[in-house]
Formats: C-alpha cells, structure tokens, sequence
C-alpha cells in the first residue's frame, strides 16, 4: 500500500472545541485567537487549548502577524500542511491538465 495515501486518509481524533475551530479557519480563511474565540464563544483557556491541539497534528499553522498602534500583537492561523490537498484534472480531447493545491504551497500546474 502506498505510504502517502494511508497517511491521507487516517483522520486525527480531534475534541469537539479543536473541530470548530477548524471548521470555522476551513471556511472563512485565517483568523486570530481573539476572532475565533468571539465568533465561537470560546473561553481563552479552551481556544488556547484547540489552537494548540491543531498545530500540534499540522492542522493549523500561523499565517501572520497583525500588529495595532495600541496594544499586543495577535498571530493569524491558517490551515497547516496537514490539513490536506485538492487536486483538479481536466481531460480534454486533445489535451489533459490538472491543478494541485495546498495548504501553504501555493499552486502547482501541468499544462
């Protein structure tokens, strides 16, 4: 059996809090702890909890930085390299390409 593939398919035990959170990055791109945490209604302890349980299996990964005039900076995470992959292919009747994308890789192409 092909190494990647199984390690593609096997899908992390996750709690209930560390799913939300990746749902809500999954859906409407990167976020701070203090934006997840409003839109989610998480306490500090359990979205620090939930963040912490993402990046430790590369689901979520830090994405930048945001800093204000006044006050502490906030990380903004993404998805993490293990959060997975979507690959496209168009077989055409004289041609066949295909587009792969991933978390923090960018695009690759063969025309």
């Amino acid at each position: 059996m092909n190494t990647l593939w199984s390690k593609a398919t096997e899908t992390p035990a996750l709690t209930e809090s560390a799913r939300a959170v990746l749902r809500t990055i999954a859906g409407g791109g990167p976020a701070t702890r203090p934006q997840l945490s409003a839109s989610l209604a998480f306490s500090k302890p359990t979205m620090s909890a939930a963040v912490n349980e993402l990046e430790r299996l590369g689901l979520l990964a830090p994405a930048g930085v945001n800093r204000g005039s006044v006050g502490r900076t906030s990380v903004t995470y993404g998805l993490g390299r293990a959060a997975g992959y979507v690959i496209g292919v168009d077989c055409g009747t004289t041609h066949i390409s295909g587009v792969v994308e991933g978390p923090r890789r960018g695009v690759a192409r063969n025309p």
